[in-house]
């Protein structure tokens, strides 16, 4: 795993990565074979990018969970724990304090 070089980015702080049995997998993970190379982690990491785009993803979730709703494709129940979760996670990226982890792939794992 590489170390994280930058500091995190604005709204963000930078937690150390899990022990070995506790890492979460890769989105690809089963589909290829070994681990990924350093160097390509490095090239293909989006969270500086994800970072600063992320209450405008949070506004998009939102807004799309209300699509979803008045289509009839999600419950009021459902809707309004998709809100609470987002709000929460737009109250972190507020306050700085979004927890990233070294070899998170993007703000979304």
């Amino acid at each position: 795993m590489p170390k994280r070089t930058e500091p995190p980015a604005e709204g963000a702080t930078s937690t150390p990565a899990p022990g070995p049995h506790s890492r979460p997998r890769k989105a690809w993970a089963g589909r290829l074979p070994g681990g990924t190379e350093p160097l390509l982690e490095q090239f293909t990491a989006s969270l500086p990018s994800d970072l600063r785009l992320a209450r405008y993803d949070v506004a998009g979730s939102l807004a799309h969970s209300g699509a979803l709703a008045r289509a009839g494709l999600l419950d009021a129940k459902a809707r309004r724990a998709i809100e609470r979760g987002l709000a929460k996670v737009g109250r972190e990226l507020s306050r700085g304090n979004f927890a990233i982890r070294a070899g998170d792939e993007d703000i979304h794992m």
